[in-house]
């Protein structure tokens, strides 16, 4: 690693996990929400630089960042963030595929609950308009 990883879970925003790897320094590696609460967040942050790691990142971002077959497009928002969804470090599993799937279904609850909602108020709007009396519109 280049950098030791950061955890950033001050302030504003969803906490993440961020870092950069000496061999892809253009490149910031991230453990975000939903991801992030089922890592073993105390062990990742105590990791100084220049330790080896394993990590498992996506196919797509392998193909198209890393060994660079797509040239970034206006188009390509966060091009210089790669997801990490597994995490090993001196073989103990900091983050494993099944903490990862855990966060992704929890998100996609959360997400359905959210717009669940969002059709309940503009089903109350729509139905508290009040009507228009017939008798008014004939005078």
């Amino acid at each position: 690693m280049e950098s030791s990883p950061k955890n950033k879970n001050k302030g504003r925003g969803s906490p993440y996990i961020t870092f950069q790897l000496k061999e892809y320094s253009k490149f910031e590696f991230k453990i975000r929400d939903p991801v992030y609460e089922f890592a073993k967040v105390r062990k990742i942050d105590r990791i100084r630089k220049d330790k080896p790691i394993q990590i498992g990142i996506y196919t797509k971002d392998l193909l198209q960042k890393l060994q660079g077959n797509k040239i970034p497009s206006f188009w390509d928002f966060n091009w210089e963030t790669i997801e990490v969804f597994l995490f090993v470090y001196n073989d103990t599993m900091l983050l494993s595929i099944e903490d990862t799937k855990k966060g992704l279904i929890k998100a996609k609850k959360s997400s359905w609950l959210f717009f669940m909602i969002g059709l309940l108020f503009l089903a109350m709007a729509f139905l508290s308009q009040p009507k228009k009396d017939s008798k008014e519109n004939k005078d």
